[in-house]
């Protein structure tokens, strides 16, 4: 298997990527719930991609954000030295909800729940969490864009990790799909039948219009030791929200407007439908 290493020198430490050839993780998008759109009459939300994309290796973006955000500032040299691309795992990732959603009338975005059954030789679910690195057009908070997907207030002053959850986190944010399962070594009930997996992960992102959010999901490990976090295969998901007629959305602003806007969505044929389980093709 050939392999290149590339190193990035930045004012925050080094990285180092040594990325291989192939992916030979499994990625199952066949029996998915959810919309590729959702349009409440005012702003429409589309799955981007979709289906859910393979992440072959960490992008530029996945860099950037691992040596320049403001979260990395507290793990270069204290916790972290370097990430090392790792190469292909041999499990699978199921895609179970991969759904576009309004979060309100103005905001929305995409619900993301995906599992990973470990394959032969793939590290202990124990030893692995989840990574993300987030690109979009709207700043999350004061962080460079693109950014790892951390909660910056619930670690402690210089004890940053680039997790998406925390070591001491056992179960997935509250969600209408599965509750709050655990992350680790667990199984989940979905629409009546139940699920088994080494790791789950769940999001619901959201932005206001006009905004793209993108979001590049892997798996890795971390030695303590060595302070290295190894990084392996992941995938890419994300969604767009726009507002497909300025004129009118003005329109929407005003009282008046609202009371359209309502009359119209309660109209038999312009209700949304829950989403249902498909294949997305």
């Amino acid at each position: 298997m050939k392999r290149h290493a590339v190193n990035l020198i930045a004012s925050l430490g080094i990285l180092v990527l040594s990325s291989s050839a192939g992916w030979s993780v499994t990625l199952d998008v066949s029996d998915v719930i959810g919309n590729h759109q959702d349009n409440n009459g005012v702003t429409v939300v589309t799955l981007n991609p979709d289906p859910v994309q393979k992440a072959t290796v960490p992008s530029q973006a996945f860099e950037n954000a691992m040596t320049n955000s403001l979260a990395a500032a507290d793990w270069w040299g204290s916790t972290i030295t370097s990430f090392d691309w790792g190469g292909s795992l041999n499990g699978t990732y199921v895609v179970d909800v991969y759904n576009a959603a309004h979060k309100s009338l103005f905001s929305g975005g995409a619900q993301f729940l995906i599992r990973y059954i470990r394959g032969d030789g793939d590290p202990l679910a124990s030893d692995l969490f989840w990574i993300q690195v987030v690109d979009s057009n709207v700043k999350n908070g004061g962080e460079t864009i693109p950014y790892p997907d951390v909660y910056f207030s619930s670690y402690p002053a210089g004890q940053k990790f680039p997790s998406y959850f925390r070591p001491d986190e056992t179960t997935l944010d509250p969600n209408p799909y599965v509750g709050t399962a655990d992350i680790r070594n667990s199984s989940y009930t979905l629409n009546g039948e139940e699920y088994s997996y080494d790791l789950a992960f769940w999001d619901f992102p959201s932005r206001t219009a006009d905004a793209y959010w993108r979001g590049e999901l892997f798996l890795a490990s971390y030695d303590e030791d060595t302070r290295t976090v190894t990084v392996y295969d992941g995938v890419l998901w994300g969604f767009d929200i726009n507002t497909p007629l300025p004129t009118a959305f003005a329109l929407f602003l005003t009282p008046a407007g609202l009371l359209l806007w309502r009359a119209h969505r309660n109209r038999p044929g312009n209700r949304v439908a829950a989403p249902t389980k498909a294949s997305v093709t």
